[in-house]
């Protein structure tokens, strides 16, 4: 064990001091960074009148007002991934030109444990400006032209549409609605929804 390095005091004398290449430390945990946006962007504020507990107002970040938004909703359980995931879907939606940043490999941990989760499926949606629904995987990813999907609120299991894809690209597809139009863009948050295929069409 190292000697605890001069000026160091406020270290525990309880608490081993150990060099990195101690056999004896313990492995660092797989971590989670969470940026507000990519190196070439800039990440925005957003004004806000009155927040959900009917006392917040003023200017917040957006990536800071989504995330503790989604850590307060969050249940036992839930992983980094799908925080993250729901996080990123709000500032894309409040923000388009900024892209939330996320990096390291504990993202299908729980909230502040340990325990490894299954992934969040689902693929990441988006209304355009003519409402019609485009999601964030294409050929690449499976899809064809003519897969139906189940449509999702980001936080919610009720599913909310049904939709097509109409025209499918490679990282890209446009879907069109499958029976009535949904008003999914009644709120702030409308846009940021989640589409499950349930088949991959032709």
């Amino acid at each position: 064990m190292a000697p605890r390095p001069a000026g160091w005091s406020f270290w525990p004398a309880e608490v081993p001091f150990l060099d990195d290449d101690d056999p004896r430390r313990q492995p660092v945990p797989q971590y989670v960074h969470v940026a507000a946006c990519s190196h070439d962007q800039r990440a925005w504020e957003i004004d806000v009148e009155q927040g959900p507990d009917g006392l917040s107002s003023g200017k917040f970040g957006a990536l800071t007002w989504h995330l503790v938004a989604e850590l307060a909703r969050a249940r036992p359980g839930t992983t980094w991934r799908t925080v993250v995931s729901r996080t990123r879907l709000q500032v894309a939606w409040t923000m388009p030109d900024q892209q939330v940043s996320v990096e390291g490999g504990g993202m299908d941990r729980s909230l502040f444990a340990e325990q490894q989760h299954d992934r969040l499926l689902g693929l990441a949606a988006r209304l355009d400006f003519q409402g019609a629904l485009v999601l964030a995987a294409g050929g690449l990813h499976g899809l064809r032209r003519g897969a139906e999907l189940e449509v999702y609120r980001i936080g919610e299991r009720r599913v909310v549409a049904r939709a097509r894809v109409a025209e499918c690209r490679a990282t890209e597809a446009v879907c069109e609605w499958i029976g009535e139009v949904p008003a999914l863009a009644d709120r702030p948050a409308g846009g940021a929804l989640v589409a499950v295929p349930t088949g991959l069409g032709d």
